[in-house]
């Protein structure tokens, strides 16, 4: 029997932009030091996982809604230790991420083929539609390259 994207193990559905709006509104309610115990044993003592601003999910929101979408690859979205968003995308053999800082608007894009081992990184200031514009136009054609 075929399987689909959504019987194959360690594999989520790929969320709704109402989701990823949904996720960024309840990352709201992480506190400092909400990764405590992910950190090395001896730093346990520390408070580890610094909570993403309000303000910033609010920009990273907006951000999204506006210059993001219109049938692009949704991506799943992960609260950083750092205060920052992280939001991924499995996409074929390719895996990627887009690492937010919620204070500068800059977003730190990698991307890796588990094929062919080939990576590409690239810099994007968020605050900018042009950088939008070439992420959900480089989301898409990795998505087409490689049809689920």
């Amino acid at each position: 029997m075929p399987t689909t994207n959504q019987d194959t193990p360690n594999r989520q559905p790929e969320p709704t932009p109402e989701d990823n709006q949904r996720c960024l509104q309840d990352l709201k309610n992480l506190k400092d030091g909400w990764a405590n115990g992910v950190q090395h044993a001896s730093r346990w003592h520390e408070e580890f996982g610094k909570a993403p601003s309000h303000e910033g999910l609010d920009w990273l929101s907006t951000q999204l809604t506006k210059y993001y979408g219109n049938g692009a690859p949704s991506p799943h979205i992960y609260p950083t230790p750092e205060g920052g968003i992280s939001l991924e995308w499995s996409l074929g053999p390719n895996s990627a991420s887009l690492e937010v800082d919620l204070t500068t608007g800059l977003g730190e894009w990698r991307c890796l083929n588990r094929d062919t081992g080939e990576s590409e990184e690239r810099e994007l200031s968020l605050n900018l539609p042009e950088s939008w514009s070439w992420l959900e136009g480089e989301t898409r054609r990795l998505k087409t390259s490689h049809p689920a």
